[in-house]
């Protein structure tokens, strides 16, 4: 029986980073599915004149497949999660004639904005997590919990 999926997916990987300042193992792991499918990794945005109102996505290839997708808009620090960004991420796969995708992310808190997109599959990658402040606090207090709770049933 053939497979079900003829041709493997496109990822769509919302970069954190610039991809050339992300971790190594980060880009390796993305170069290597490049090899088999399509990676469009989305960087953070770049700003423009905001006079000139035109927004866009400065592409470039950084290996065979894999194409770094830089957003140009007006305000960068308001283009995370925005309505903005649905519309232009939505323009750039129709462009590039996508309709199914992986969604690869590595911000919990891009889950929301990932799955408004409809990716056929979400993953999230935890290799950033210790460069987020919040899953930084996070873990600090889940730690700090389970440490005072072994030392409650060590006393008791």
């Amino acid at each position: 029986m053939g497979s079900m999926i003829r041709t493997p997916l496109p990822i769509l990987a919302f970069a954190p980073l610039r991809w050339t300042s992300m971790p190594k193992a980060s880009r390796r792991v993305l170069a290597q599915l490049a090899k088999t499918r399509s990676v469009l990794v989305l960087e953070t945005p770049d700003a423009i004149d905001e006079r000139d109102g035109r927004q866009f996505w400065e592409l470039s290839c950084a290996e065979s497949d894999l194409i770094v997708c830089r957003p140009r808009v007006a305000n960068p620090s308001e283009f995370a999660n925005s309505a903005t960004t649905v519309r232009m991420v939505r323009a750039l796969l129709a462009w590039l004639d996508i309709d199914a995708f992986v969604a690869w992310h590595y911000a919990p808190s891009a889950l929301a904005f990932v799955r408004v997109l409809s990716p056929s599959l979400v993953i999230h990658d935890r290799s950033f997590d210790a460069l987020i402040p919040s899953v930084r606090a996070e873990r600090a207090a889940n730690a700090a919990a389970a440490l005072a709770e072994a030392e409650a049933a060590g006393a008791g």
